[in-house]
């Protein structure tokens, strides 16, 4: 088997968002192991000990030394990715060592769990608080855009190149109970970002899709999930299987494998699109 089919990636270079620990860090090293060279920014970069289930997945290792044991060289810098300025300082860091950006994954983000974000009364579509709003949004579609606008120029000037950013499924189909809408409502402008800019940059050979999970079986999330006192988002974890064609919880693999399509060759003549990886919650409702 060549190293081009084994490791389609080898010789590329990647960027991850939030790639730290739970999902994000999953797709740093399902690129990892695909060949690229990767580089990570996050927020926090001792996120990954927070929770027990996290600890268990990464052994406690820093992502950059899972990511070397691959035989890839790597990076990680500890900045908000809805900071432009950071973006820019990641990207050119990437050219610098690298000479190229090849893959792009929007993954900062996130709701449950987050500083400053209740799981009280102000989840809800009429009851919305201004500063929790202001911070949803923050994390995730302005941090999506940071990063995209970051990139761009070199991805443009290669004439090649291929963004992937998260969005939900809550971007496409509400919770019932009228939950989560902050979130939703931010994801929903993540999907229609990334449609804008794929075409934009389609022209110069460059592809932009949205994968939209269900709920996730990461560290933080079941953590959450679980929680005592956590009643309104409870009932809907309680019947998450029940929501899925498939009755299961998706699992990290699940959701990276689905990557690894857009981040290669495989997807080559694939953009614009939003990739629901959610076990058929969905029903069609794309």
């Amino acid at each position: 088997m060549s190293d081009t089919t084994a490791r389609p990636l080898a010789g590329k270079t990647a960027l991850v968002t939030g790639g730290n620990r739970g999902l994000g860090r999953a797709f740093a090293i399902r690129l990892a192991q695909l060949g690229a060279n990767v580089a990570i920014c996050d927020v926090d970069l001792s996120n990954h000990l927070e929770f027990e289930a996290d600890r268990e997945q990464t052994g406690a290792m820093s992502a950059v030394d899972q990511m070397s044991s691959l035989g890839v060289d790597s990076f990680a810098v500890e900045r908000d990715a809805a900071d432009f300025d950071a973006q820019r300082e990641i990207a050119e860091a990437m050219l610098q060592r690298w000479g190229r950006i090849d893959v792009v994954v929007c993954n900062a983000g996130g709701s449950v769990g987050l500083p400053g974000i209740s799981m009280g009364p102000t989840m809800f579509a009429s009851m919305l608080d201004p500063t929790e709003l202001d911070l949803i949004m923050r994390r995730n579609l302005t941090s999506t855009v940071g990063t995209c606008v970051a990139v761009s120029p070199a991805m443009k000037s290669q004439r090649s190149g291929s963004i992937v950013t998260l969005g939900s499924v809550t971007a496409i189909e509400p919770l019932r109970s009228g939950a989560s809408a902050h979130y939703g409502t931010a994801k929903a402008a993540v999907v229609m970002y990334t449609r804008y800019l794929a075409q934009e940059l389609g022209p110069f050979g460059v592809r932009a899709n949205c994968l939209l999970p269900g709920v996730t079986a990461t560290g933080r999330a079941m953590s959450v999930m679980s929680a005592s006192g956590s009643e309104l988002f409870g009932k809907q974890a309680v019947e998450l299987e029940e929501r899925t064609a498939l009755r299961r919880v998706m699992q990290i693999d699940d959701c990276t494998a689905a990557l690894e399509f857009l981040a290669t060759d495989a997807s080559r003549f694939f953009t614009g699109h939003v990739l629901p990886v959610d076990g058929g919650e969905l029903r069609g409702a794309t």
